[in-house]
């Protein structure tokens, strides 16, 4: 079939070639005469410069006419070239899926464009020519000559970056990683600013503790699942954040260090909204572990404005992927994500803010998704439990890793059967009149119990320390 189509596409662009470059002729001309000459160089003669500029060109024709150039064939051309398209979807079958793509960046040859000193920041007053290094105040050295593997299509420049950025004695690399990786378990970074390690930055907390791990970063080899091992079985990682108002050390520590630079207790923390979510998708089981691929497009709540709104996928298992695969949209942030301090997706973010606000609550309580999550528990729940007994413990195990305390049991137990008894006598007088009084006391008590149980799985979802890391 390679052999077949290939001969197949030959003839169509040979029918298609002299209406292309007619367009190219007439749309050359509307270009200033620099640019026409970069596209009229010989590919071999052009410079990296001419070559960059001959390729946007011939993007920008190639987009603006590709589609129409079947338009202008003459009738017999026309007819000639829907019976090669026609022969071509003949193999549509035989032909494999499509690799997969990936943006990359490519040098445009061996020799680099030259760059200037701009007088005061302009582009159009270049002073002198400069050659690329370091920043002086890191290093001294002078990047190093590397053997590429293709010397004649690459200056060199960026795996030359790419290796200093990665040298074992670099001053900035590990340590900003390592201090990221702290800034996630800990919820404050060693350096406060992540984003800024400089002067105007914030000074370490613990700058023997950052050097040690960014270390051990590279000695390890780089692994990231090495340092975070260190860090979560750390003896600082398994702090409580509760304190005891009456213990004269956490008094003492409390006017020593209020802001717990010291860490001497753990920090809460509250979950991202992409955390709630899946928290909520894996205690249900719905959960798709699906890695890779397309992003997961969720259904979006009523009142989203239509114009920037997605179609959900059709597949409810598609839509149910981890929320680092639901789909991004700069201008429209999935809404419990939004409410959960998501941040605005068209700038950088060192560090998310932490609100309470009331738009969150609102959204657990009354969003269709957390319902429909809690519906879904509260099913599984009453399948594996047999009464109020083990139905508790087991959900505090699924939501708290856990088991209830004995106030926590009594009060579970009390509200579950007072909360059924409350919803009974109002399904009972929502069954059909066609059931007998016994068969419809019996559904309206097995429905009471199911809505009672939802109701119990809706209320930990809106707890505290359902949300939080204590």
């Amino acid at each position: 079939w390679e052999a077949a189509t290939a001969e197949i596409r030959r003839q169509i662009e040979a029918l298609l070639q002299p209406e292309r470059d007619e367009i190219v002729k007439t749309s050359l001309e509307k270009y200033e005469a620099s640019i026409q000459q970069c596209f009229l160089t010989p590919e071999a003669d052009r410079t990296p410069e001419q070559r960059r500029i001959a390729e946007m060109v011939s993007r920008r024709m190639e987009f603006q006419f590709e589609d129409s150039l079947p338009n202008r064939l003459d009738k017999e051309n026309r007819a000639r070239y829907d019976d090669l398209q026609k022969q071509l979807s003949e193999f549509d079958a035989q032909r494999p899926p499509a690799p997969p793509h990936a943006m990359a960046v490519a040098d445009l040859g061996a020799v680099a464009p030259v760059t200037h000193l701009l007088d005061g920041g302009n582009v159009s007053r270049p002073l002198q020519p400069l050659e690329p290094g370091f920043p002086e105040f890191l290093t001294s050295a002078a990047p190093e000559k590397l053997n590429c593997v293709d010397q004649a299509q690459t200056t060199g420049r960026r795996a030359q970056l790419a290796m200093w950025l990665t040298r074992p004695d670099h001053p900035l690399t590990a340590r900003v990683i390592v201090n990221r990786l702290w800034q996630y378990h800990f919820g404050e970074g060693i350096v406060a600013t992540p984003n800024d390690f400089g002067f105007q930055g914030g000074a370490p907390s613990h700058p023997e503790l950052l050097d040690w791990l960014a270390a051990e970063l590279v000695e390890h080899g780089w692994s990231l699942k090495h340092v975070h091992r260190l860090m979560v079985t750390s003896a600082t990682y398994r702090q409580s954040s509760f304190l005891d108002d009456g213990d004269a050390n956490v008094e003492l520590a409390s006017t020593a260090d209020p802001a717990n630079r010291r860490l001497w207790h753990a920090r809460r923390q509250r979950l991202s909204g992409e955390a709630i979510r899946d928290a909520m998708l894996a205690i249900t089981g719905k959960m798709n572990p699906r890695m890779y691929g397309e992003s997961a497009k969720p259904e979006l709540p009523n009142g989203v404005s239509a114009r920037y709104a997605w179609k959900p996928d059709a597949r409810w298992a598609d839509r149910n992927r981890r929320s680092v695969y639901v789909f991004a949209k700069r201008n429209l942030r999935f809404p419990i994500f939004e409410a959960f301090d998501q941040p605005d997706l068209n700038q950088s973010c060192a560090r998310r803010p932490t609100t309470v606000t009331a738009p969150q609550s609102l959204l657990m309580l009354n969003s269709k998704f957390t319902r429909e999550m809690a519906e879904t528990w509260a099913e599984r729940l009453v399948a594996n439990a047999a009464d109020e007994d083990s139905l508790v413990p087991q959900a505090y195990r699924e939501a708290y890793g856990r088991h209830p305390t004995p106030d926590e049991m009594d009060r579970g137990r009390s509200f579950l059967t007072e909360q059924a008894l409350f919803l009974e006598s109002d399904i009972q007088r929502d069954e059909s009149q066609d059931d007998s009084p016994v068969a419809a006391s019996q559904a309206a008590s097995q429905n009471a119990r199911q809505a009672a149980v939802t109701d119990f799985c809706h209320a930990i979802f809106n707890s505290n320390e359902f949300i939080s890391i204590d």
